[in-house]
């Protein structure tokens, strides 16, 4: 009986005292004294019950248990929490998360250089990790786009170094460059950041074929002609080349001339192309290089034709107008006028650019076409006197003025 006292005699002091671990001394102030080093001399910590958001979750807490400290370890979240019975409805607090390794990023990615076929563009960026892990292997990427919205982006095939030299291809499209950061440690591979679009990309500077003038005479159906000006420095063989017309807007070209194997326009020449060798010879006073009999031919558009040309290969030279658009009532549109290229145009484009061009028509276009330089004045082909006697009208056949 008296061992039996002496049990329960201890147990109250227990319930009574504080507790210690490693340490036969608790201080007075707390329930529980846990010193860091233990009799071996080991320094060790105090682990929390780890849980997971599911295992939390499954805790029985009541207003009683307000205080209740946890550790949660969720996927990338590793926070302290306390449960806060207070609350309405109550809720476990983060009394402090662990921070998450982020992924670098690339900020202020750009690229320098001259926009013009040919040339090297360089891209930039900076490069940043919140852990300060040093950056390893970035990958680069350069794209084109249809405008400086990136409609239709497209990823240059083997473009992935942090230079690039502009292509034929990219030739007025607009180019971006691209960075995904890539750091040695932590979360490795950033988000990928584009660069701002530029452009749009002009051709090399050395200067090529282009369409420099076309005519619709108010007086004369029969001397309306296309002409084709040689912008380089050297003489160009454009044997095989194809001239199209897409008559009014047609989605496929309903008239088409291959220009004869072998012919070579010299530099600064200019070539016609009419469709009446008579009729043109008598009102401008010499013979154009080519010519048909056809008045609504390939080279006699009523002003609401696209017309291209393409090189031996296929591959569009120059373009006036919109395939698939009928010019009526836009920026193209030249009826019994005359469509003649702007100065300083040196090569030709691919996709139509009205700017280059001074448009004069029987027609007023609205302001909200946005026409660079058409007028609603229509344009007469006088007649010659004399073969080779200068013309005074308001066309310049074999003669690019700009």
């Amino acid at each position: 009986m008296k061992k039996i006292l002496l049990l329960l005699f201890f147990a109250v002091q227990i319930l009574f005292a504080q507790v210690g671990i490693n340490t036969t001394n608790p201080s007075n102030a707390s329930v529980l004294d846990i010193e860091a080093i233990n009799s071996g001399g080991e320094v060790g910590g105090l682990i929390l019950p780890r849980v997971s958001l599911s295992e939390r979750n499954l805790i029985p807490v009541t207003v009683e248990d307000d205080g209740l400290m946890i550790y949660l370890i969720d996927g990338t979240t590793r926070c302290l929490q306390l449960y806060d019975a207070s609350a309405t409805p109550a809720v476990w607090r983060n009394v402090y998360c662990m921070p998450i390794n982020q992924a670098p990023e690339a900020l202020d990615v750009t690229f320098q250089g001259t926009l013009q076929v040919g040339n090297t563009l360089e891209g930039s960026y900076t490069y940043t990790d919140n852990e300060n892990n040093p950056e390893g292997i970035s990958q680069y990427q350069w794209y084109r786009a249809d405008d400086f919205l990136g409609t239709n982006l497209t990823a240059i095939p083997g473009a992935t170094s942090i230079t690039y030299t502009l292509q034929a291809a990219d030739l007025d499209r607009y180019i971006s460059f691209s960075v995904i950061p890539v750091a040695t440690a932590g979360t490795t591979t950033g988000d990928e950041s584009f660069s701002p679009y530029q452009g749009p990309i002009a051709a090399d500077g050395s200067g090529g074929v282009i369409i420099s003038e076309i005519a619709d005479p108010n007086n004369n159906s029969n001397a309306r002609f296309l002409e084709l000006t040689n912008r380089s420095t050297t003489a160009i063989n454009i044997g095989n080349w194809v001239i199209r017309k897409y008559v009014n807007g047609s989605v496929t070209n309903t008239q088409s001339f291959t220009i004869p194997d072998g012919t070579v326009i010299n530099e600064g020449q200019s070539f016609v192309f009419s469709n009446n060798e008579a009729e043109f010879l008598a009102v401008y006073g010499f013979a154009p290089n080519f010519s048909n009999t056809n008045v609504n031919g390939v080279f006699g558009s009523n002003g609401n034709d696209p017309i291209e040309i393409l090189n031996s290969l296929g591959e569009r030279i120059d373009i006036y107008g919109v395939v698939g658009t009928n010019p009526t009532g836009t920026c193209a549109e030249f009826e019994d006028g005359r469509a003649l290229r702007a100065a300083g145009i040196i090569n030709g484009v691919t996709t139509w650019n009205e700017g280059q061009w001074i448009v004069r028509a029987d027609s007023t276009i609205p302001a909200s076409q946005g026409c660079t330089n058409h007028a609603n004045d229509p344009q007469n082909a006088p007649a010659a006197t004399a073969p080779g006697d200068p013309i005074t009208g308001d066309f310049t056949p074999g003669t690019h003025p700009n």
